[in-house]
């Protein structure tokens, strides 16, 4: 697919300018410098906030209401850290019924500035016009995706409206050929990745990724296929994006670096498709956190083997509402 950067309408949180990313202070040691790191170079503040919840993303969301940064939460966020919000970042906090998982939901604009929200048909079961309440976005805007995963952002990743990448396990299992390793340790790791997806089949919110993209098509988004999510501690489609003023991104994922080769190689593979498929794409950062030499991995990679959530479950952004077009 070609496609061109002065075709796209680069709104919505998908690929907004970011003005914050928090982290949570519990769990977010082995990460935090490296991320600050990448804040600095994308100009993004990196704070800390203590709610002692691993997976900030889900639990918590800072929408826009009456112009300004609204944060809403679901019943797990404690009262001192809604308290906290209110007075150290001067930003409106509250619990509210209409609380959507911060993981299984995406927000963005049309070209029009209508607001549009995106979900798992999990949430299917939801008062949709409780949530419209909630994320002041018309029930029409309102849509239910089938899911490969638990969780949205596990398997699609939107990159600036109408574009959306959907994870494609064909394409996971091609790309294995291209690792860097022997031809037995890709047939070892080639059954490892085909046992993960074969575990997914069994839970009763899956579905294959043609039915995610067709669903996709019949809203207006044009979905785009790539391979990204290798297994239970390899996903690239758990990202952050940050949209930049002269119109690329950047793309913030999950590391596979570590003392095994083949795995290693493979978010060099992700990149190389990115690039390909994404020319309006600047940067892009792979978070790997302290390493375990033990276990052949990176911290990251333990999170999303052990806890099941990577670098966008452990982080929840601020967009930069007065740049949000």
């Amino acid at each position: 697919m070609n496609l061109r950067i002065n075709s796209i309408n680069f709104r919505g949180y998908d690929a907004a300018p970011l003005k914050r990313i928090y982290i949570e202070q519990e769990y977010s040691a082995p990460f935090a410098d490296e991320l600050k790191a990448v804040g600095m170079t994308e100009d993004i503040k990196v704070a800390t906030i203590h709610d002692n919840l691993e997976w900030v993303q889900d639990d918590k969301s800072i929408i826009e209401k009456a112009g300004g940064p609204f944060l809403i939460s679901s019943d797990k966020a404690s009262d001192n850290f809604l308290c906290t919000i209110r007075s150290r970042y001067k930003m409106p906090a509250t619990k509210t019924p209409g609380y959507l998982t911060g993981g299984n939901a995406f927000i963005g604009k049309f070209p029009n500035g209508e607001k549009w929200l995106i979900s798992g048909e999990k949430n299917k079961t939801q008062n949709k016009e409780e949530i419209s309440k909630t994320y002041d976005i018309p029930p029409e805007n309102i849509y239910f995706l089938p899911q490969q995963n638990y969780h949205l952002d596990m398997f699609l990743r939107p990159i600036g409206y109408p574009f959306i990448l959907v994870n494609d396990p064909e394409l996971v299992m091609q790309n294995i050929d291209k690792l860097d390793g022997t031809e037995e340790e890709k047939e070892t790791f080639r059954q490892t990745t085909a046992n993960h997806y074969k575990l997914q089949r069994i839970f009763a919110y899956y579905c294959d990724v043609n039915a995610t993209v067709k669903k996709l098509e019949e809203i207006g988004f044009i979905p785009i296929r790539i391979a990204g999510d290798y297994g239970e501690s390899f996903n690239f489609m758990n990202a952050i994006v940050n949209k930049h003023k002269n119109g690329t991104i950047s793309y913030i994922t999950n590391s596979s670096k570590c003392s095994n080769k083949l795995y290693s190689s493979i978010e060099k593979t992700f990149a190389d498709d990115l690039r390909e498929k994404v020319p309006y794409l600047d940067k892009i950062y792979f978070i790997e956190g302290k390493k375990s030499p033990a276990r052949d991995t990176n911290y990251i990679m333990e999170a999303l083997a052990y806890g099941g959530g990577g670098i966008h479950c452990m982080t929840m952004e601020e967009p930069n509402f007065k740049t949000w077009a």
